[in-house]
């Protein structure tokens, strides 16, 4: 864990070592800048390049520690000792990976013992007294250890003030123009918990695809791991930090799962799901926070309903019989209800061989929408389908279309097909060999009819 810090200003009064700062190469404690008790940092790195003919001495960094929200570095981090390995605040020579705090970082054994300077803000020298020879080029991490009991909120500043180092014996100071500092960083003792988790159909299909999850805080993305999660009845296909434009590293991710495989079809909806809520289980794995802390088994919870209902088809049918639609019956994935009745809401094409018009009221039975229209008189049908189109003009937004969880449905444009029988406009009597004997009967339909003769009908 590495925060990193720029080394602003540095200016060498020797000419035989050059100091920089390894920004490029120090990876941040974590995108929250959080640690947890008992923990090893880095949140500075340093470089020194030696381009003289003789070897030099790295005698002394001097640091400030700048505290917040009550922080105490004597109960806060671990106990100062001469030694960098068990120090709370130590020096490490940063060795290949560069820029990485590991094992392969090599501790020094400092001479005198560190020791805080004043009440706060403290400062602190580190003297690791490292030899760094010529033509070569040395980087190092400035190292902190949380103590056991540092208390949960505590926030730490570290800023680098001078860097000392000796050519033939005299020490040169390279100071800071303009002190570096790091953001503070925040002792997190508190591990994460589940706040909410949402039911989403992201396709919007009709079918749930993923689950949202809520966290107490932020959590790592690299340590979602999707065999640690189970949601009853379906498959968990991945988790993602980043799923559905999500950022990454934040308090929510998405459990996606493989749909359920019933019906949901432009002619079928009997297998939609998007009202279902199953069980999601978690597993206690490798999620963390940012400071490392695990999410703790939380036994099987029913998610909220996050989906919205999604129209699956529609039918124009005349109920009454008398060769004029007038309902217009839309199929969604789920059970709807209507909170009130706009006009302004509803619209149907005239493009259609029945033109629909003149809605006038709307009724929901189960997942059907039953909109009340006029259509076209003497007319049940033809060869182009009108368009029915939905959009919420409510000044409030919650009321119009939703299910039983208040999920709106969203602005829907969906062809509604012929569910109209046909009727008799007119029967014309005729003879017509004038022998006064009926011997024709015209019938017209309210719309093609077909005799079953084995021709398409006309």
């Amino acid at each position: 864990l590495v925060l990193a810090v720029a080394l602003v200003g540095l200016t060498s009064q020797n000419a035989s070592a050059s100091w920089s700062s390894n920004t490029s190469n120090v990876n941040t404690v974590n995108t929250s800048n959080v640690v947890k008790a008992s923990a090893t940092f880095a949140p500075v790195g340093i470089q020194v390049v030696n381009v003289g003919a003789g070897s030099d001495i790295l005698n002394d960094i001097a640091l400030t520690l700048t505290g917040a929200s009550s922080f105490d570095p004597a109960t806060d981090l671990a106990a100062l000792t001469s030694d960098s390995s068990t120090s709370g605040v130590g020096v490490y020579l940063d060795n290949t990976p560069v820029g990485t705090f590991g094992v392969e970082d090599q501790s020094f054994v400092m001479n005198p013992t560190p020791s805080y300077v004043g009440s706060g803000p403290w400062t602190i020298t580190l003297s690791p007294n490292a030899n760094i020879s010529s033509g070569t080029t040395k980087n190092y991490l400035i190292v902190l250890r949380t103590a056991a009991g540092a208390t949960n909120a505590h926030q730490l500043r570290v800023g680098l003030d001078s860097v000392t180092y000796a050519t033939a014996g005299t020490k040169t100071d390279l100071a800071v123009s303009a002190p570096s500092a790091s953001t503070f960083i925040t002792v997190d003792t508190t591990a994460p918990t589940v706040s909410t988790r949402l039911t989403q159909d992201i396709n919007a299909n009709g079918l749930i695809d993923a689950i949202k999850v809520t966290a107490s805080e932020s959590i790592l993305d690299s340590t979602l791991l999707a065999a640690n999660f189970a949601v009853a009845g379906y498959t968990v296909a991945s988790v993602s930090g980043t799923a559905n434009s999500s950022t990454a590293n934040d308090s929510i991710f998405y459990i996606n799962l493989t749909e359920g495989a019933g019906a949901c079809s432009s002619t079928d909806a009997s297998g939609c799901d998007s009202d279902a809520i199953p069980n999601v289980t978690y597993t206690a794995g490798t999620l963390t926070d940012h400071a490392g802390t695990a999410l703790a088994n939380t036994g099987a919870v029913a998610p909220t309903d996050g989906s919205k209902p999604i129209a699956k088809y529609a039918k124009y049918k005349d109920t009454d019989n008398n060769a004029q639609v007038d309902r217009v019956d839309v199929t969604f994935s789920e059970n709807i209800v209507s909170d009130g009745y706009n006009g302004a809401d509803y619209a149907a094409s005239t493009v259609g061989t029945v033109n629909l018009a003149a809605d006038s009221a709307v009724a929901t039975s189960g997942d059907d929408l039953q909109i009340t229209i006029l259509g076209d008189a003497g007319k049940t049908g033809g060869a182009t389908d009108p368009i029915i189109t939905y959009t919420n003009n409510f000044v409030d937004t919650s009321r119009g279309l939703n299910d039983a969880a208040n999920n709106a449905v969203i602005t829907t444009v969906i062809t509604a097909t012929d569910a109209a029988a046909p009727v008799i406009n007119t029967v014309t009597i005729e003879d017509t060999d004038a022998n006064g004997l009926i011997d024709k009967l015209t019938y017209t339909w309210s719309e093609n009819v077909d005799t079953d003769d084995g021709v398409a009908p006309v």
